[in-house]
């Protein structure tokens, strides 16, 4: 492996010999840095307030559960990566864990993502049965991967982290991003649903020592349904390097969940409550004010092939569409709950 193609972080030989490292945050590469992690670590610590509330409140552990095994994919999946995958390196954020590979905010994004994203689909009340619980995967799929499609494109442009672009594993990339990112989402989404709703919700564990197995069950698991959701593309871009055939697969997994989303048979049920709104709503509005503040670099890397931050340009138009579904998934509900709030 070249030296180019090898994060800072990888070369700061002092602090891959910690288990934690701790940084300046006014010393970081870039300014988004330290904002970043704020959001991140807010709409995490948002996420488990609610859980443990709901716990509090209702005697329902399925809440808290449903957070932790968030947490338990992302341990698995981050730590199984870096010891055996080596196409993608962090950079140096406020706090690094595992010997400067993992960023303390990259392991608060599952929970803070996923938790309500799962809520908001268990929400649409779908019927009954193996169909019903594949449709809402397929409605996790959609809502997690809009919510994480203007952080995918916009990260190596900033330095959040960088990708190995000559690995076979990532290929085909559409403008700075591999397409098995995209999938990697989808599926991780898609599986969590399915085995967190199988294991925390549609059955109970009961003693206190089920619930922590199936919480654990809950991480294991995803990770297995995510790798097996996405073989058909793996095999055909590393096996028969049949990139474009790989690449019109995972758009053809993107479009289908998008079309299940938009036009499955949801029945009417509680609301998303305002508080898991927060994250989703300032996560939304911190990309809208990146991509204007940034608009004249991104215009210019599309003519030049990088930035003048030596990085290439994203998939802006697909961050466009992103972003309207996000306002249209999560912003919407929570203006309509800040009139309902005005009235009451």
């Amino acid at each position: 492996m070249s030296n180019a193609h090898i994060s800072y972080a990888m070369r700061n030989e002092e602090a891959r010999q910690a288990l934690v490292q701790l940084n300046n945050p006014a010393e970081l590469m870039h300014w988004t840095m330290p904002l970043l992690e704020f959001i991140m670590i807010g709409g995490a610590l948002l996420a488990l307030i609610h859980a443990w509330q709901r716990w509090r409140s209702e005697a329902n552990r399925a809440y808290l559960a449903t957070w932790l095994a968030a947490v338990c994919y992302g341990l698995i999946v981050e730590i199984v990566a870096y010891n055996f995958v080596d196409n993608f390196w962090h950079g140096e954020f406020t706090v690094m864990l595992y010997y400067n590979h993992l960023p303390l905010y990259i392991m608060l994004l599952y929970p803070a993502a996923l938790y309500p994203s799962f809520l908001l689909v268990k929400s649409f009340r779908l019927p009954e049965g193996r169909w019903g619980r594949l449709q809402e995967a397929c409605c996790m799929g959609f809502a997690a991967q809009m919510f994480y499609i203007p952080f995918d494109n916009l990260g190596p442009m900033l330095h959040w982290w960088i990708w190995d672009q000559a690995s076979i594993s990532l290929q085909p990339f559409w403008y700075s991003v591999p397409s098995t990112s995209y999938l990697w989402m989808l599926t991780l989404s898609m599986s969590f649903y399915l085995a967190a709703r199988w294991l925390l919700w549609d059955r109970s564990p009961g003693h206190p020592r089920g619930w922590l197995y199936a919480t654990l069950a809950v991480g294991l698991l995803t990770n297995v349904g995510s790798i097996a959701l996405q073989a058909p593309v793996s095999i055909l871009g590393q096996v028969f390097e049949q990139y474009f055939l790989a690449g019109t697969v995972v758009m053809l997994m993107m479009l289908t969940n998008a079309l299940v989303y938009w036009f499955c048979a949801r029945r009417p049920g509680q609301a998303l409550e305002r508080e898991l709104l927060i994250f989703p709503t300032t996560w939304f509005a911190f990309f809208v004010v990146l991509y204007a503040y940034y608009c004249g670099e991104i215009l210019a890397a599309y003519s030049q092939g990088s930035s003048t931050l030596g990085t290439p340009p994203g998939n802006y138009a697909l961050v466009a569409l992103a972003l309207v579904m996000v306002a249209l998934v999560f912003v919407a509900p929570a203006v309509q709950n800040l009139r309902s709030a005005r009235y009451d």
